[in-house]
């Protein structure tokens, strides 16, 4: 089953909440990388008190989201340990049919990172769950939703694209097509080589890549340097969109969003997605 979804592909997410507001100000960035196929299961996490209104405000905002042409469900765990809400929902929706392929993680302020948010990454991880870690710019928020940048790592020599595997860029590059068709926006493939001799190589990969996922008319930006000094200097956009291989340490998630002005969007493949197939 899961090799034959990579065709038909589509985001089912699971958002967990807290915070009201939070998901109130997320609330079209997730219409947007769902629909018009995909879902959104939100799941409050509270402590159990006997007037609570978090159930009812998650089934309003389900109903806004289905009345805007996104299926959508919303349920309750009252515990006080929240990665542990989340990863006991996630182990047991994992035999699901229709289980949540994405893990949106919409990360604020109030947030314990290390020790709520990690632990939530590295479950999603070893149950081939997909994740992304959305950080809202303060300021710019997501602008005027033009532009889309992707972010590919330097492979360091390693610029052959054979098969299906194309490293960690599957999900980020989905995620993006699915906003640049709601926003009507465009995406730009971004690298930088520390050997200037790979950056012929690098631009062939970005085109080779552009061609095999049937994308014409993605831009591409190769850049010979150090990857910190560039990325303040780099083509601005709406949002930016980075890979992560493991879980990231907290000052690079905040001083991504800081040195490029703009919201970021962390991504993680589940390892079922191809945006080749």
């Amino acid at each position: 089953m899961k090799q034959k979804q990579q065709r038909a592909w589509k985001a089912n997410l699971m958002v967990p909440v807290r915070d009201i507001n939070g998901l109130r100000g997320t609330f079209e960035f997730l219409r947007n990388i769902t629909k018009p196929k995909g879902s959104i299961k939100l799941l409050g996490i509270e402590p159990f008190t006997e007037h609570s209104t978090l159930a009812i405000q998650l089934e309003d905002i389900s109903a806004s989201f289905r009345e805007k042409g996104v299926f959508s469900s919303s349920t309750v765990i009252h515990t006080d340990q929240f990665a542990n809400g989340i990863n006991y929902s996630s182990q047991a929706l994992n035999g699901a049919f229709f289980r949540p392929n994405i893990m949106f993680l919409n990360l604020q302020d109030h947030d314990d990172y290390e020790n709520e948010l990690k632990p939530v990454m590295k479950e999603s991880m070893r149950l081939e769950i997909g994740i992304l870690l959305f950080n809202l710019h303060t300021t710019t928020l997501l602008g005027q939703r033009n532009t889309i940048n992707v972010w590919v790592s330097d492979r360091r020599g390693n610029w052959e694209l054979g098969g299906l595997d194309i490293g960690n860029l599957d999900l980020s590059i989905l995620v993006a097509y699915k906003l640049k068709m709601n926003w009507k926006a465009s995406i730009r493939l971004i690298t930088v080589v520390e050997n200037p001799n790979d950056a012929n190589k690098a631009q062939a990969f970005l085109e080779s890549l552009k061609e095999l996922a049937r994308l014409p008319q993605i831009l591409t930006e190769v850049s010979v340097g150090k990857f910190n000094d560039y990325v303040t200097k780099a083509p601005s956009s709406d949002l930016n969109i980075f890979g992560m291989q493991d879980t990231l340490p907290y000052d690079f998630i905040k001083n991504m969003s800081q040195k490029t002005n703009s919201s970021c969007l962390f991504v993680k493949d589940s390892g079922h997605e191809s945006i080749l197939a």
